[in-house]
């Protein structure tokens, strides 16, 4: 019977109004009437159609609702305008979808029902077929609707049944969670708060009364914990202790534990397993450590001139011996000026790289920004580092685009950027290999990148450079010593004007370094368009693999 509710209601009003068409028609009514009665059985007959359980469709509602408003209007007709029987008849459709179980519907029906009776209100009523409705009529449009209403009824009474028993069987639950001596916070699936027990509110009463929504993740001190909280809270994650917002705003330290339930978990605060003075000795040494990095850092920023000074005057000096300025000198003494040169330069170039990445973690490195032309920089870095390629007859080519370089932007912080990259794909490129840089504009980046045909790093390797002091395997096999900073001092010149560091490598294939800054002076350049990075790789490939060409030539030879 529930299966076949909205049909057999959509069949009782079609048989009711053809009923009462043929009952117009013998007893004498014009055939104007009877048709217009008639008419008013088509939503019964559309609903017989289409209203079967379990085949409701958007369609099949928008029709049946739409089929509703035929009967308010087709016996406004008839009354000769909107008053009595069809102004009852306006609420048939509602009443006739809320037993079918379609409330959606139902309402919809309802308003559109409403803005029918609104309009036929509004023009005025006609002559109608009939001064007053048949009694009969009436009686049978009030019958109708109170069957409609009864089923309506009757068929939520099981839901409400259902939803009663839910709540009596779950009220002991949610009583019991209330009153848990236990800090309990429920959370969905994406770790926004839904329910907070009486014990965790008493534990952070700062919480607003209203929590439901909120990210749990706010429950932290400070955006650290919050950002701990946000990546590891999650069912058998293990507990994470950070700092929380106590009473009076103060902090306190709480171990939170993430345990599954359902589509979400539920988060268990408590004072954490650890002593407090622990928790407070913790606190203290990370807060020194902390204080002494950053003290080293100054200190290193702010002897840069006392320690630069005294070794560009071995260099100096060194220099004069090595170009035997001053006449000729021992064989042994020259050998050792030699090295007294290289090593000093070496030297000034580890310190060079300590000193500018220790203003960096210091906040003391200051951008000196200018407008100035980036290809003429990065040409000017090419020529400085083409002798070096020569002697390792590695092939060194420069592409540029001609137009929109010029940037607002640290001339010297480019021109390390771009020396720095030079430098390491010169030294990991074995004799014979093949070095490009790339640089172009699109809209406001500058686009820099340098590529080479080295032995290239693996994913791992790729993950931990970046990092200061971390080097390649190769760098094991290179005859040239480095800090492990290039890269680092790479990515923080980067970031400090606001861009980024991407590296692209596979063992054997080479490894190509690739510079976004958001520097293009102006509105950018609109006319050129975005590069495309595997397009730039592929024409350091192709110009890889010229370099191993030259490499196997000379091997052949």
């Amino acid at each position: 019977m529930a299966r076949t509710r909205a049909r057999w209601i959509h069949a009782l009003w079609a048989a009711f109004w053809l009923g009462a068409a043929f009952w117009a028609l013998a007893s004498g009514v014009s055939l104007e009437a009877a048709g217009l009665t008639g008419a008013t059985a088509l939503p019964g007959l559309v609903g017989w159609r289409f209203a079967r359980a379990g085949s409701w469709t958007d369609i099949t509602r928008a029709l049946i609702v739409v089929s509703w408003v035929i009967p308010g209007l087709t016996l406004a007709g008839l009354a000769g305008g909107m008053h009595g029987l069809s102004a009852f008849a306006f609420l048939a459709g509602a009443c006739a979808l809320a037993a079918s179980r379609q409330f959606g519907a139902a309402l919809v029906s309802l308003c559109a029902n409403a803005a029918a009776f609104g309009v036929m209100a509004y023009a005025g009523g006609a002559d109608g077929a009939f001064a007053s409705a048949p009694m009969a009529l009436e009686a049978g449009l009030a019958a109708y609707l109170a069957i409609c209403g009864l089923v309506a009824i009757g068929g939520l009474l099981p839901d409400l049944n259902r939803l009663e028993q839910t709540r009596t069987l779950l009220a002991p639950q949610a009583e019991g969670f209330s009153y848990s001596p236990s800090a309990l916070i429920v959370c969905d699936e994406a770790g926004r708060m839904r329910a907070i027990s009486g014990a965790a509110r008493a534990l952070l009463p700062g919480l607003p009364r209203e929590i439901e929504g909120l990210p749990v993740a706010d429950l932290a001190y400070e955006d650290d914990g919050r950002d701990l909280l946000q990546r590891n809270l999650r069912p058998a994650s293990g507990s994470i202790v950070t700092e929380m917002r106590g009473a009076g705003g103060r902090p306190v330290y709480l171990e939170a534990r993430a345990h599954a339930a359902g589509t979400g978990f539920v988060v268990a605060l408590s004072a954490p397993s650890r002593d407090d003075k622990l928790l407070d000795r913790v606190a203290r040494e990370r807060d020194e450590a902390v204080a002494a990095s950053k003290a080293k850092s100054e200190f290193l920023a702010a002897i840069s001139h006392e320690l630069r000074t005294p070794l560009n005057a071995i260099i100096g000096f060194s220099d004069l011996m090595k170009q035997r300025l001053f006449g000729p000198m021992p064989a042994r003494y020259a050998e050792y000026a030699d090295l007294i040169h290289e090593s000093g330069v070496h030297l000034l170039d580890l310190i060079g790289d300590v000193l500018d990445m220790s203003k960096i973690e210091a906040d003391r490195y200051e951008l000196v920004r200018e407008t100035f032309d980036a290809g003429e920089v990065v040409e000017t870095c090419v020529r400085m580092m083409r002798l070096r390629a020569e002697d390792k007859n590695i092939r060194l080519s420069f592409n540029v685009r001609k137009s929109g370089l010029i940037v607002n932007a640290d001339r010297k912080a480019v021109r390390q950027i771009v020396l720095n990259l030079l430098s390491n794909a010169i030294k990991f490129t074995p004799d014979g290999g093949a070095v490009v840089v790339m640089v172009q504009a699109s809209r406001r980046d500058l686009v820099i990148a340098v590529g080479d045909s080295g032995p290239g790093m693996s994913a791992d390797e790729l993950s931990r450079l970046g990092q200061a002091f971390e080097q390649a395997s190769s760098a094991r096999h290179s005859d040239e010593r480095g800090s492990g900073l290039g890269l680092a001092l790479v990515q923080a010149l980067a970031a400090l004007h606001g861009g980024t560091m991407s590296l692209q490598s596979r063992p054997g294939q080479g490894t190509t370094a690739t510079i976004c800054l958001p520097v293009v002076a102006g509105d950018g350049v609109a006319s050129v368009p975005d590069p495309e990075i595997p397009a730039v790789h592929e024409q350091i490939r192709r110009a890889q693999a010229a370099g191993e060409a030259i490499v196997q030539q000379a091997a052949a030879s």
